[in-house]
C-alpha cells in the first residue's frame, strides 16, 4: 500500500499532510482511532511528499485499516508542527477495500444482468394510467368534500321530472286498463282511480325548480333547448362586440365567454341598401 492519497497542489515544496476520520468522527492516530484530542493533532497527521521534487503533486500512504468508508482531509503545514488551524486544502469520502481503493470498475460486475432484467408490462401500466386519469382532482386527500358538477345537477333535475313523467304515465294507463274491464271492478273504483290521477297531475316541478337547471354556456351554437335559453340570455346580457369591417356595410357580431376572451359565437353582419341581415351564428 503507497501512495494513495494524492493531492495535486498550486505551490511546490510545501509541507502537505493528510488525516484520516471514521463514520463515527473519530481520528486515526498512527496505531487506533481516538475521539478528537486538541493536545494530540500531531499524531493524527499523515505526511505527503512531493513526488518528484517541484512537480507539485504530493503523495501520501493511506494507512492499514479494516475495509470501510472513511474520510481524508488534506491540509498544508503552517508552522513547525501540524496544528488544528491549519488550512484545510481538500476533503472528501474515501471507500477502503482494505487493502486498496474501491473504484467503480471494480464492481460493475456486480450489476444486473441484461438477461435478468424483465421489461415491464407497459401495456398494464397504461390501463392502469387511463383509469387514474379519470379520478377527480378534488377531493385531493380522504375526507375531503366533494364537488359535483353543474352537469351533475342537471342530470338529476331532468332525471327528477322524468320519473314524475313516467308515473303519471303508468297511473293514465292503469286507469285506462281498469275502465276495460267495466263490471268486473267495485263502482266505486273509476271514482278512487279519478282522485288518484288528479293527485298524480298535481305534481309539478317546484317554483324554484327552474334554478337547478344548468346554466354554464354553450361552446358553440346552442345545441338543445337548455343552451338556446342559456345562449339568448348572454346574448343581451353577456359580453358581446359589433366589430365593422374594413369594407363598407359589413361587419361581425361576437358573444364572449364568462372570461371576456374566448369567442363563443360569431355572426357575420352586412347591409346593402338600408336592409341589414344578420347571418346565423358560428
Amino acid at each position: 500500500m503507497a501512495n494513495e492519497i494524492q493531492y495535486r497542489h498550486s505551490s511546490m515544496a510545501v509541507t502537505l499532510y493528510a488525516t484520516v476520520r471514521n463514520a463515527g468522527g473519530q481520528y486515526y492516530n498512527g496505531a487506533a482511532f481516538e475521539n478528537f484530542t486538541l493536545a494530540n493533532w500531531a499524531n493524527y497527521a499523515i505526511a505527503m511528499a512531493e513526488t518528484p521534487a517541484g512537480g507539485y503533486l504530493y503523495l501520501g500512504n493511506f494507512p492499514a485499516l479494516a475495509a470501510g468508508n472513511y474520510q481524508v482531509d488534506v491540509y498544508q503545514r503552517a508552522g513547525a508542527a501540524a496544528a488544528v488551524g491549519d488550512t484545510i486544502l481538500a476533503g472528501g469520502s474515501y471507500n477502503w477495500s482494505g487493502t486498496a481503493e474501491i473504484c467503480l470498475d471494480a464492481s460493475v460486475s456486480s450489476r444486473l444482468a441484461s438477461a435478468s432484467y424483465t421489461v415491464p408490462d407497459n401495456a398494464d401500466i397504461a390501463a392502469i394510467k387511463a383509469k387514474t386519469d379519470n379520478l377527480p382532482a378534488s377531493p385531493a386527500a380522504v375526507g375531503a368534500a366533494m364537488t359535483l358538477t353543474g352537469a351533475y345537477d342537471a342530470a338529476k333535475t331532468a332525471a327528477g321530472q322524468g320519473s314524475v313523467d313516467a308515473l303519471a304515465d303508468a297511473v293514465d294507463s292503469a286507469a285506462a286498463a281498469a275502465q276495460s274491464v267495466d263490471g268486473k271492478l267495485p263502482a266505486d273504483t273509476a271514482a278512487k282511480l279519478a282522485h288518484l290521477n288528479a293527485d298524480m297531475t298535481a305534481v309539478k316541478l317546484a317554483a324554484d325548480g327552474l334554478d337547478s337547471i344548468f346554466t354554464a354556456a354553450p361552446a358553440g351554437v346552442a345545441a338543445n333547448f337548455r343552451e338556446m335559453i342559456v345562449q339568448l340570455w348572454r346574448r343581451f346580457f353577456g359580453k358581446s362586440t359589433l366589430t365593422a369591417s374594413a369594407g363598407a356595410g359589413s361587419g361581425t357580431l361576437k358573444t364572449f365567454a364568462d372570461d371576456g376572451v374566448t369567442t363563443l359565437t360569431t355572426q357575420a353582419l352586412s347591409e346593402d341598401a338600408g336592409t341589414q341581415t344578420v347571418g346565423e351564428a358560428e
